[in-house]
Protein backbone atom coordinates (compact mmCIF):
# COMPACT_ATOMS: atom_id res chain seq x y z
CA UNK A 1 0.00 0.00 0.00
CA UNK A 2 1.85 3.34 -1.02
CA UNK A 3 1.19 6.33 1.79
CA UNK A 4 -0.32 9.68 0.08
CA UNK A 5 2.09 12.44 1.09
CA UNK A 6 0.85 16.34 0.22
CA UNK A 7 3.81 18.98 0.18
CA UNK A 8 3.71 22.41 1.69
CA UNK A 9 3.29 23.90 -1.73
CA UNK A 10 0.43 21.22 -2.39
CA UNK A 11 -1.48 22.54 1.12
CA UNK A 12 -1.46 25.89 -0.06
CA UNK A 13 -2.68 25.22 -3.25
CA UNK A 14 -5.15 23.33 -1.74
CA UNK A 15 -6.34 26.10 0.33
CA UNK A 16 -7.06 28.27 -2.93
CA UNK A 17 -10.33 26.10 -3.71
CA UNK A 18 -13.85 25.99 -2.71
CA UNK A 19 -14.93 24.17 0.14
CA UNK A 20 -16.81 21.85 -2.82
CA UNK A 21 -13.41 21.57 -4.77
CA UNK A 22 -11.55 20.44 -1.88
CA UNK A 23 -13.54 17.48 -0.96
CA UNK A 24 -13.89 16.77 -4.51
CA UNK A 25 -10.23 17.11 -4.87
CA UNK A 26 -9.65 15.00 -1.74
CA UNK A 27 -11.44 12.11 -2.66
CA UNK A 28 -9.57 11.59 -5.83
CA UNK A 29 -6.79 11.91 -4.11
CA UNK A 30 -7.58 8.94 -1.74
CA UNK A 31 -8.33 6.95 -4.28
CA UNK A 32 -5.09 6.94 -5.72
CA UNK A 33 -3.14 3.44 -5.68
CA UNK A 34 -0.08 1.91 -7.67
CA UNK A 35 -1.01 0.67 -9.89
CA UNK A 36 -3.09 2.99 -10.84
CA UNK A 37 -6.94 2.71 -10.96
CA UNK A 38 -8.55 3.20 -14.75
CA UNK A 39 -11.17 4.87 -13.52
CA UNK A 40 -8.98 7.96 -12.54
CA UNK A 41 -7.99 9.96 -15.48
CA UNK A 42 -3.92 9.75 -14.93
CA UNK A 43 -1.18 10.49 -17.46
CA UNK A 44 2.57 10.17 -17.20
CA UNK A 45 3.76 13.39 -17.82
CA UNK A 46 7.11 13.82 -20.12
CA UNK A 47 9.14 16.52 -18.23
CA UNK A 48 9.21 15.05 -14.32
CA UNK A 49 10.73 11.53 -14.48
CA UNK A 50 8.21 10.45 -12.22
CA UNK A 51 5.79 12.60 -12.34
CA UNK A 52 1.98 11.90 -13.29
CA UNK A 53 -0.65 14.20 -13.49
CA UNK A 54 -4.41 13.57 -12.28
CA UNK A 55 -7.08 15.49 -14.05
CA UNK A 56 -10.61 16.47 -12.07
CA UNK A 57 -12.20 18.51 -14.46
CA UNK A 58 -10.74 21.77 -14.93
CA UNK A 59 -8.27 21.02 -12.32
CA UNK A 60 -4.88 18.99 -12.27
CA UNK A 61 -2.83 17.60 -9.44
CA UNK A 62 0.59 16.79 -10.43
CA UNK A 63 2.21 14.31 -8.24
CA UNK A 64 5.73 11.57 -8.19
CA UNK A 65 5.67 8.15 -7.56
CA UNK A 66 8.73 6.95 -5.09
CA UNK A 67 8.30 3.24 -5.58
CA UNK A 68 11.36 2.55 -2.70
CA UNK A 69 9.53 4.28 -0.17
CA UNK A 70 6.06 3.48 -1.53
CA UNK A 71 5.03 6.78 -1.13
CA UNK A 72 3.07 8.77 -3.50
CA UNK A 73 4.13 13.05 -3.32
CA UNK A 74 1.44 15.08 -4.34
CA UNK A 75 3.85 18.52 -5.81
CA UNK A 76 1.30 20.97 -6.65
CA UNK A 77 -2.76 21.60 -6.99
CA UNK A 78 -4.04 24.19 -9.36
CA UNK A 79 -6.11 25.06 -12.82
CA UNK A 80 -5.11 23.59 -16.09
CA UNK A 81 -4.36 26.92 -17.67
CA UNK A 82 -0.82 27.50 -15.14
CA UNK A 83 -0.42 24.35 -13.63
CA UNK A 84 2.19 23.33 -16.24
CA UNK A 85 4.35 26.46 -15.40
CA UNK A 86 6.69 25.16 -12.93
CA UNK A 87 9.22 27.55 -10.51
Amino acid sequence: MYKILLTKKADKDLAKFTPKDIINILNKINQLSYPFSSLLNIKKLSTLPMGYRLRINKIRVIFEVDHNTKTIWIRKIGYRKDIYRFS
